[in-house]
């Protein structure tokens, strides 16, 4: 005589025989089609589409690094056509940045576009620049002033106190330090405007509000020819925490997840590149190290809030790996 079958786990109903699991047919087909929770769908999207917009942006200083690069090159060898068309590019990409602002504004001087030259002079009236940039500078503005008074800006007069005197003045600030001539300006101390953290850049963020008032993603963006930084906080609360077990474990595995997907999709060229991954305090991180460069990316959780840092350098860059390191080492949440 054979025993009865067993019953169902969830409706007492005979299970299926071969499973380990007492179930009948009903209840192992629902359950086996249990749909995925929803708020990791959000996440994963939310992170996605942060990933997205950072990693669309590194293209555009890497053509500015190479195109300024190439100026210079161009410069030193006095093809001037050649060097201002290529600071043209570095500008159209990152205008804020004096330093190639001046280059191109010097060498189309010295192409004969005298024209362009004054526009491009003229534009950096009130920021500020190294002592040997500004030198360099004025000794262009006195030459245009000599062939032709009229046309050009007024001479920059530099005084010993490090700042220009107001007389015949160009509104061109000097800074006296020692500035990479590839650098937007010196690097700064950051806050967020929420003040949850700070960090160090060489110049200033942009910012930008995304997702969901439930889900709020906020992003901060850094771009300067000396690299791509940013800065991107998703915030989850205690309820959306408490949905999955070892959130903390699962939200660091889609993080690194959608980054090698979005470094993939993003075709920037890593030839020959080297990965490497570490724990970093409480958080992780990963650096994606190739002959043009390098993408350093971190990741943290505090109090409910995910950060996500990226730094993206490129080779032509001399102080690529202290760049990185000085932006991702100074990154600092505050007390909650």
């Amino acid at each position: 005589m054979q025993p009865p079958p067993l019953a169902c786990q969830v409706c007492n109903k005979p299970a299926e025989v071969g499973y380990a699991a007492q179930l009948c047919f009903v209840c192992r087909t629902t359950l086996s089609k249990r749909p995925f929770p929803l708020w990791i769908k959000i996440a994963i999207i939310l992170v996605g589409i942060g990933f997205l917009y950072a990693l669309a942006e590194m293209p555009a200083f890497l053509v500015a690094s190479i195109a300024f690069e190439r100026g210079q090159r161009a410069e030193a060898g006095g093809n001037f056509e050649t060097a201002a068309s290529e600071y043209a590019k570095a500008v159209e990409k990152f205008p804020g940045s004096t330093s190639a602002v001046a280059r191109l504004g010097i060498a189309q001087y010295r192409a004969g576009n005298r024209d362009a030259a004054v526009r491009t002079l003229r534009s950096l009236a009130g920021r500020q620049a190294p002592k040997k940039l500004t030198n360099e500078i004025n000794v262009v503005l006195a030459e245009m002033q000599r062939r032709d008074p009229g046309a050009a800006p007024a001479r920059s007069n530099y005084t010993s106190s490090g700042n220009f005197g107001p007389t015949n003045a160009l509104p061109l600030d000097s800074d006296t330090s020692n500035t990479d001539p590839k650098a937007v300006s010196t690097w700064q101390q950051y806050r967020s405007p929420s003040g949850d953290f700070t960090v160090l850049a060489p110049g200033r963020f942009s910012e930008k509000l995304s997702g969901t008032p439930s889900a709020p993603e906020y992003s901060y963006e850094c771009k300067s020819p000396v690299g791509s930084f940013v800065v991107k906080r998703s915030d989850f609360s205690k309820e959306q925490q408490a949905l999955l077990p070892d959130f903390s474990s699962r939200a660091f595995g889609a993080d690194r997840e959608i980054f090698f997907s979005q470094v993939k999709e993003s075709q920037i060229p890593l030839v020959g590149q080297q990965v490497k991954e570490r724990s970093v305090g409480e958080g992780r991180e990963i650096r994606i190290s190739a002959s043009g460069g390098e993408i350093v990316h971190r990741a943290y959780l505090f109090h409910g809030r995910f950060y996500s840092i990226t730094a993206v350098v490129s080779a032509s860059n001399p102080n690529m790996d202290a760049d990185a390191s000085r932006f991702l080492d100074s990154f600092r949440v505050a007390d909650q």
